[in-house]
């Protein structure tokens, strides 16, 4: 499946069963493709009410640091829905951090 892939993006929220999942897609990921480009994006970043772990949690869980967080902003998310774009441009909260 993975043939002529050059990159993998694994994208979760900073859940329990994110970490499961994540380290699991991860883990096949380095025994079948140990040379594959691998960014880990953190999705709905600090939302409130949310019983998720800390990034640096989530990071040791899945042996992997995080290259991307997305912050939670169902606002715009909600104002690019009603005008019908894919993409958020103006992030309310913050733009989406990135570690080279």
């Amino acid at each position: 499946v993975l043939q002529g892939v050059q990159k993998v993006v694994v994208v979760s929220d900073l859940s329990l069963p994110g970490v499961r999942d994540s380290l699991r897609i991860l883990s096949h990921i380095r025994e079948v493709a140990p040379e594959m480009d691998v960014k880990v994006v953190a999705n709905q970043v600090d939302r409130t009410r949310f019983d998720g772990l800390p990034a640096s949690e989530f990071e040791r869980g899945v042996a992997a640091k995080i290259d991307r967080k997305i912050p939670f902003d169902p606002k715009a998310v909600g104002n690019a829905n009603k005008q019908g774009r894919r993409e958020i441009n103006n992030l309310n909260k913050a733009i989406v951090s990135y570690r080279p």
